[in-house]
Formats: structure tokens, C-alpha cells, sequence
């Protein structure tokens, strides 16, 4: 990585530089491929190592400057120590050729004249996407969403993170443990990547907090419904029996372990 360049997001932020939030770029060797963002004003144009333009919500473009090194082979991609805020993609844009490369997907590979600054070419444009979520219950597992604006246009893949279990699409009774997940946009060609834990439930803790306490008999005693109430098909968060029905049955389950931790 011959090359970096960093995008900063801060609601004080403007176009122009500011000392206390962008930071000059200094060149590195002349034969090495490199990277940065400017801004201009009546004095000339500034090179930036750090660039903030505004508010993750205020900014849509930034424009990059690409120098190619003395092979003219570029690879443009994102570090992986910075991953994308949640809620957001950003694209790498080659202007000229129209190609798209999603920042956190596959990287890209440009062929350009060797030893050459290419300006007004290569941009990153940002957009807001849906974001994960998860759930949890005692009888239902754990449950992942996509939830946002046009999720339903995103192809969801997910695994465990030892890669023994996969699938497609949002998942349900999942078991406790460390899932991968993916979203990808054909429209747009944007990729949104993330890592969730969905941790163990034990039976009666409604309100996650390692034991069976007041708050979770009250929790429990409010949901109760008559004997005669119809079973669902889907689980009350409190359900213990895991029928779909709030009865006796589940309190009568609930008392011996009321009063004690989870372990």
C-alpha cells in the first residue's frame, strides 16, 4: 500500500480546509503508485492526505487524484482496518470508463500510463443503505432483519463465522454464535458487510440480563391470556412453553427458576 487517503466524516466540516480536521498529504516516492483528495480555493489547489467534507449525511462526492506509479498497474481499494459505517456504502467510480467498484468488495484494477496524474477521474461516491439487526428469544432463536429503505432490492447472503452453516436471505432460529453477513445491490452495485453475535437465551429472562428477576415475572404476568386463547405461529417473547399461547403453563415453568442467574 504505496498509497492511502482518508475520508472523514464530522457534522463541523466544510469543503474548504480546516486545521483541526484535514490534514495535508505529503508525497511519497515518485515511481510508487499514490492517492489523495483536494479541494481548491482562490490561492490554489491543496492536496489531502485527510479530507473532511461535512456530515456522512451532507456528503455525497469526493473526488480523488490518482498518480500511477512506474508500472501504471492500480489497485483501489478499502482498508480493511477502516471498516464502512453502518448504514452506508461507498462506490469507487473510474469516470471515464464507467466502472464500479463497491469500497469493502472486490478492489479496482485500473491500467493506466505509467508515472501520471489522473485528475477529475476516480471519485467515491456514498449513499445510505439499510442497516442488520437482530433478535433473540428463548423459543424463536435468534432472528436477523435488513431493515431500511428498499431493502427488499438487496440479495442477502449469511455464515457462521467457521463457515459451517450458510444461507440466503434473512435468517431465523438461528443458534447463539458469530455470523458474517452480506448485502449486495444489483441496482447500485453497493456492498454492505457486517459481523453479529447472537448470544444465548435462557428460559425466562425477558429482559436479557443473566437472570430470572421481578422484572421478568411482571413482564410474563402481563402477557398471560385466558386459557382458551388461540395458538399462534409465531412465539410471545415470553413464552416458555414455546406453544404460541400465554397460559398458566408458562408461569407454572417460569417459578422454579425465578430468583436465580442464568448460569
Amino acid at each position: 500500500r504505496f498509497g492511502q487517503t482518508f475520508v472523514r466524516f464530522d457534522e463541523g466540516g466544510t469543503p474548504d480546509y480546516q486545521a483541526d480536521l484535514d490534514i495535508y498529504y505529503k508525497a511519497g516516492g515518485d515511481m510508487n503508485p499514490e492517492v489523495w483528495s483536494t479541494f481548491g480555493d482562490e490561492e490554489g489547489d491543496y492536496q489531502l492526505l485527510s479530507n473532511c467534507m461535512g456530515s456522512i449525511e451532507s456528503t455525497e462526492n469526493v473526488a480523488l487524484v490518482v498518480k500511477s506509479g512506474s508500472e501504471g498497474m492500480v489497485t483501489l481499494s478499502l482498508d480493511p482496518t477502516y471498516p464502512m459505517p453502518e448504514g452506508v456504502c461507498a462506490l469507487i467510480e473510474d469516470l471515464e470508463t464507467g466502472n464500479v467498484a463497491s469500497l469493502g468488495g472486490e478492489p479496482m484494477v485500473v491500467e493506466l500510463a505509467p508515472l501520471t496524474v489522473f485528475e477529475d477521474r476516480f471519485q467515491l461516491t456514498f449513499m445510505n443503505t439499510p442497516v442488520f439487526e437482530s433478535t433473540v428469544s428463548h423459543c424463536g432463536g435468534g432472528v436477523i432483519h435488513f431493515n431500511g429503505l428498499n431493502a427488499e432490492q438487496w440479495n442477502i447472503n449469511w455464515s457462521t463465522v467457521s463457515g459451517d452453516l450458510d444461507g440466503t436471505g434473512c435468517a431465523s432460529g438461528l443458534d447463539s454464535g458469530d455470523y458474517t453477513l452480506e448485502a449486495i445491490n444489483e441496482f447500485t452495485m453497493c456492498q454492505v458487510h457486517a459481523e453479529m453475535t447472537i448470544p444465548e437465551v435462557c428460559l425466562g429472562d425477558f429482559n436479557m440480563n443473566g437472570g430470572r428477576d421481578i422484572t421478568d415475572l411482571l413482564l410474563l404476568l402481563v402477557d398471560l391470556q385466558p386459557v382458551d386463547a388461540g395458538v399462534s405461529n409465531e412465539f410471545p417473547s415470553t413464552d416458555c412453553d414455546c406453544d404460541g399461547a400465554m397460559t398458566t403453563s408458562d408461569l407454572l415453568l417460569f417459578l422454579p427458576y425465578f430468583g436465580t442467574a442464568c448460569n
